[in-house]
């Protein structure tokens, strides 16, 4: 998980509320820079988020049927 680069998602994320209608109404409260604060509270989620995700009997049994998938012989 540390491997994941939370930087770069937040970065998309602030990217694609700009692009939206919510962009333009963010411009009156300062634009991007009105997003800060929310940076390390979005990373700590989704560091949290991507963690439970992982961890969930679900993704296990998915990753092993694609690994056992993939097994020659």
């Amino acid at each position: 998980m540390n491997a994941i680069d939370y930087d770069k998602i937040y970065e998309g994320l602030v990217v694609s509320i700009m692009e939206s209608s919510f962009g333009a109404m963010l411009q009156m409260t300062g634009g991007k820079q009105a997003l800060v604060p929310l940076r390390e509270p979005f990373m700590e989620r989704m560091k949290t988020t991507l963690r439970d995700m992982v961890e969930s009997d679900r993704f296990k049994d998915v990753l092993k049927q694609g690994l056992d998938s993939h097994k020659v012989g």
